[in-house]
């Protein structure tokens, strides 16, 4: 809260809490608090201050005499090591809740990473706890008011921000200015995925993050390998494709045990391009995120259906008409004969 004289912090517990729904409370807005308990502690920074609690007062929502509070952002681009820093942006990449257990008191905690992009650069942020559970999307607009901000070799912009207790997160705020709206949207534009027929020509380095939307043509089982350091992976392969052309996928690791589905319909976000002999693959591994997708869902974002996309990227043939060598056929006919399966001897001994 903030009036002419002063900043204070005020604290609502339990089932108080859901008076901030019930008043429709936003940034900005003006209140009367009754009977609030007032006590002092000290802050992350040692020092001791006066805090407000409420316990059997009461808020009063009203149009009352207080000074315009104007909220000041940083541009991303001017950020630097020190705390209480506020941005504003476009969620510009997002990765899965990540779950650890702390070294202290082996209990379990829980962290998402995700990047905020405004005109000037872009920033990683890590939400902590409960705030892992704020629905977050690709392309939502944020406000991040008080987090600290940190020097981080391991990203571009050489900076990350934590966010803490006293963080205030809102996606998709109200009441942003026009000129802000206007520049967010143009930064959303940038984020929508990449038709699969394009990654073949557009796309010519390792490593690259991209987004696609599509349907699973074929499932390969998971099969385990050894890595350097003698641990077991795991990974899947499958061919995904939308109405431009197909690409193949390999999942790595927790991302190859997923339950998938031929014909299923799948968003996938922060696929990394892979260049093999003849084509360029994609590798979901564990920054990559996979959204199932429902029929609605897919239908709305014009993802067809599995009989279309085959239509649109094989061609039928008949058995007589089948030549060495050809891919991307498709042949329909009646199973005459089955053989039971053998087994063989490989090269290696296996």
């Amino acid at each position: 809260l903030q009036d002419d004289s002063g900043q204070i912090s005020y604290t609502l517990w339990n089932k108080n809490v859901e008076l901030i729904n019930d008043l429709k409370l936003e940034d900005g807005d003006t209140v009367k608090i009754l009977q609030a308990q007032a006590r002092q502690r000290q802050n992350r920074d040692g020092e001791n201050e006066i805090s407000l609690t409420h316990w059997d007062g009461r808020i009063i929502k009203g149009d009352y005499d207080v000074p315009e509070i104007e909220q000041e952002f940083t541009p991303i681009g001017d950020v630097s090591e020190q705390r209480d820093v506020s941005i504003i942006g476009v969620v510009s990449r997002l990765q899965d809740i990540r779950v650890f257990t702390r070294k202290t008191d082996n209990t379990e905690g829980k962290l998402r990473n995700f990047d905020v992009r405004d005109a000037t650069d872009e920033i990683r942020v890590t939400v902590w706890g409960d705030d892992t559970n704020i629905p977050i999307n690709k392309g939502d607009f944020i406000k991040i008011i008080g987090g600290d901000v940190r020097f981080d070799e391991y990203t571009q912009s050489q900076y990350s921000m934590n966010t803490n207790f006293n963080t205030q997160i809102t996606v998709n705020p109200e009441n942003l200015p026009i000129e802000t709206i206007d520049e967010l949207n143009a930064i959303r534009e940038e984020l929508h995925p990449v038709p699969i027929g394009q990654i073949q020509f557009d796309y010519d380095e390792d490593g690259t993050e991209i987004d696609i939307q599509g349907r699973i043509l074929s499932l390969e089982d998971p099969r385990e390998f050894q890595r350097d350091d003698g641990e077991v992976g795991v990974v899947r392969s499958a061919l995904f494709a939308d109405e431009s052309g197909k690409v193949r996928l390999s999942f790595w690791n927790e991302k190859a045990k997923g339950d998938y589905a031929v014909g299923e319909a799948y968003r996938i976000e922060n696929a990394r391009t892979r260049l093999g002999m003849y084509s360029v693959d994609l590798n979901i591994g564990g920054g990559s995120r996979i959204i199932r997708l429902s029929e609605e869902e897919a239908s709305a974002m014009f993802i067809p259906k599995l009989e279309t996309l085959e239509k649109a990227l094989y061609d039928y043939i008949p058995i007589e008409d089948v030549e060495e060598d050809e891919e991307d056929k498709i042949i329909i006919g009646r199973v005459i004969e089955m053989f039971e399966p053998r087994t063989f001897e490989r090269d290696d001994g296996e």
